[in-house]
């Protein structure tokens, strides 16, 4: 993602980026959600992402 990112600032400034993403929240049967502790900021989240124009979910 960093990389169309980079692209894109070249081509267009800092003018606003409009990036598409997703994340999603799972439980199980006893109401515990999953959140994970994301290693940039040690901040938690719930599990999603985003990929690159013409990428692969796989």
């Amino acid at each position: 993602m960093l990389n169309y990112i980079t692209r894109m600032r070249s081509r267009i400034g800092h003018d606003p980026l409009l990036l598409c993403g997703a994340s999603m929240i799972l439980y199980n049967s006893s109401k515990q959600v999953l959140m994970l502790n994301r290693s940039d900021n040690g901040c938690w989240c719930f599990p999603g992402g985003a990929i690159e124009l013409g990428g692969s979910t796989s």
